[in-house]
């Protein structure tokens, strides 16, 4: 069973409280399978950005949309590219940053211009693993998510 939890709005990111302060943010119901673990305050930051700046200063002033189909397009490439060889990770670790901030902003940005939750996983996905999720502790250096208190789950 996978648990997602979700959010709407920066309202109720700012409510929630944590010990960890982390989310993990997952991009699979669009084809990305890389799960990214950020902590709270950059994706308070990105929504911000998102929802305060006026369109035209995205993408060399061609706004917002075309900026997600750009980045998803270029996020699907590099997915698809770790997850083949994920040793390239470790090889090209500024590339490998880049592509988990990429996958945070475009997860935000997303939930921004399609008006849909953030995915976020449940603390559980990483406590006990679903053995297709290759969800792992020890790759995030024991750090688990976190949930937001005023956010509901799903499963």
């Amino acid at each position: 069973m996978t648990v997602l939890t979700g959010f709407v709005s920066l309202k109720e990111i700012q409510m929630k409280k944590s010990k960890t302060k982390h989310s993990a943010v997952s991009l699979a119901e669009l084809g990305i399978n890389t799960v990214v673990l950020t902590p709270h305050v950059n994706i308070e930051k990105i929504f911000k950005k998102f929802e305060n700046e006026p369109d035209f200063i995205w993408a060399d002033g061609k706004g917002k949309n075309f900026l997600y189909e750009s980045l998803l397009e270029t996020l699907k490439d590099e997915d698809s590219v770790f997850t083949k060889s994920p040793e390239i990770a470790e090889k090209t670790p500024k590339r490998w940053l880049n592509f988990m901030d990429d996958c945070v902003i475009f997860a935000v940005l997303h939930s921004v211009v399609k008006g849909q939750p953030l995915r976020l996983l449940h603390p559980s996905c990483f406590t006990n693993p679903e053995p297709k999720m290759k969800l792992s502790i020890d790759k995030t250096e024991g750090l688990i998510p976190d949930l937001f208190s005023s956010i509901p789950c799903y499963q």
